[in-house]
């Protein structure tokens, strides 16, 4: 596959075994943030490759357990990271290290939303916090959901 948008310098050459009416360069840039959610479900959070699932039906609630909670983390996440200030420079000297570069407006993300949202968890669990779910209500509804609803009455 090859795609080549303006504005681009090089075009985005990919090696694939699919169907040119299978395929579509856009899906492969969504690779990094999939190799993020992998590294949150094994490694960084839920510990998956510790698990050694053997039936297929088991595994299968797991993942629908660790999808939900893995969504639950990034929304905590997501909410700690709104409520955090941004730096005040002005109480820094005129000659400090940060001054050496362009500021950035929004400074970029140190940790990933899951991980910031299950410290945030972990912290309102240590300091005998309730755990909340107040944001569930406000995520938009899939169309599943407007199908319920419209077919309820």
């Amino acid at each position: 596959m090859a795609r080549w948008d303006l504005g681009y310098k090089d075009p985005w050459l990919i090696l694939t075994d699919l169907e040119p009416n299978q395929a579509d360069a856009l899906w492969y840039g969504l690779r990094a943030s999939t190799e993020c959610v992998y590294r949150d479900l094994k490694s960084d959070g839920w510990q998956w490759h510790n698990t050694r699932l053997l039936s297929p039906q088991r595994a299968e609630r797991l993942w629908l357990a660790l999808a939900v909670a893995t969504l639950w983390m990034v929304i905590l996440g997501g909410e700690a990271e709104n409520q955090s200030t941004p730096p005040d420079y002005q109480q820094l000297p005129d000659k400090h290290i940060v001054f050496s570069q362009p500021l950035n407006p929004k400074p970029l993300r140190q940790i990933s939303g899951f991980l910031l949202g299950l410290i945030a968890l972990i912290a309102d669990v240590l300091n005998g916090l309730s755990i909340h779910l107040s944001r569930w209500k406000t995520l938009p509804p899939s169309p599943v959901d407007a199908f319920y609803h419209s077919n309820s009455s």
